[in-house]
């Protein structure tokens, strides 16, 4: 054992022991070094210590709070974990209870809120910033892919559903926990424990869930409807009620009768999900609903412009010509 550690540590330890009650600190404690924790350390971390060792080479302190405590060797600051914060979003109500359950046995674990919808999922996130959501597949409104959709950074999520054998495949290729109703305590503390990790270590799962919606997207079928955020409204756009979709850099610009909305999808993703006897694309960067189709003017040999029931004017490159010429022949 290094003396340095030694004399940082022990005093500190003892002096602890002495006055207080333990701690249970052990997430922090896994974060010191070996010979630290051999000196009995494992519950604390002095400042000094954790600015030159183990908290300070790429560890991240968001989820720590320091606190002063009084020993005999005087005032000394002790970093402490804060609770994870959780929210659960569930439409059922038994669900949410049985997870609320669980989750109390865990003193590190704290729930902020539970939500039985979608709509009022989004809004939570965003305003109570957990750290780990629990959210539900299969609910009403809309769905738990579409609510991974609207989230620019999702926290660390661990999904939940009763059937679905595509998505229980798509979890495990993509590394993503998901919880198989019903759940019993046993798996619940496992996903808990890999989820701490991740965000002890500011790690998350954005990465996996970005994977995960990829594979879903390649997997699902025809969209029949659409659902998008603007500011902290969100909107579900059937698709029959588009007028056509422009490439926005990575986004797309969706117009419709509501307005227009941003979407974080590829024209790529709605060429292939959008019904080829309803939808065209037109140009590289732009797909037209048929049905909004009024007029095709050519400007030039090999230049035309299509004209929308709305007004809009939309330039046609010449394999789109080509695909909206097959189709008014049909």
């Amino acid at each position: 054992m290094k003396k340095s550690h030694q004399r940082i540590c022990n005093p500190l330890v003892k002096d602890y022991q002495e006055t207080h009650a333990p701690m249970d600190l052990q997430s922090v404690g896994e974060r010191l070094p070996a010979d630290c924790k051999s000196a009995g350390a494992s519950p604390l971390v002095h400042r000094s210590l954790s600015l030159s060792k183990g908290l300070a080479a790429g560890r991240p302190f968001d989820r720590l709070r320091d606190r002063e405590i009084e020993g005999s060797k005087g005032k000394m600051k002790i970093w402490k974990m804060e609770k994870i914060r959780i929210l659960i979003i569930d439409d059922e109500q038994l669900a949410r209870d049985l997870l609320k359950s669980y989750l109390s046995k865990d003193s590190r674990l704290e729930v902020v809120g539970e939500c039985s919808n979608g709509f009022e999922g989004v809004l939570a996130i965003q305003e109570l910033e957990p750290d780990l959501v629990f959210l539900d597949i299969q609910m009403p409104k809309i769905t738990g892919f579409e609510i991974l959709e609207l989230l620019s950074n999702p926290p660390v999520i661990i999904f939940s559903t009763a059937y679905e054998q595509f998505a229980i495949r798509a979890f495990e290729a993509n590394a993503v926990d998901y919880l198989l109703k019903p759940y019993p305590l046993e798996r619940v503390q496992t996903a808990i424990e890999k989820a701490i990790k991740r965000i002890q270590f500011g790690k998350g799962n954005q990465e996996e869930l970005e994977n995960l919606s990829h594979t879903h997207d390649e997997n699902s079928g025809l969209l029949s409807r659409i659902v998008v955020k603007s500011g902290s409204k969100i909107s579900i756009i059937p698709v029959d009620t588009i007028d056509y979709i422009e490439s926005e850099d990575d986004f797309v610009m969706i117009y419709c009768k509501e307005g227009h909305f941003l979407k974080q999808k590829t024209m790529k993703y709605f060429e292939n999900h959008l019904d080829p006897k309803k939808f065209i694309r037109i140009h590289r960067s732009c797909i037209v609903n048929t049905a909004q189709l009024a007029e095709i003017q050519q400007y030039g040999k090999e230049s035309w412009m299509l004209l929308t029931k709305q007004g809009a004017k939309l330039k046609i490159s010449k394999s789109g010509y080509l695909a909206l010429k097959q189709f008014l022949s049909t």
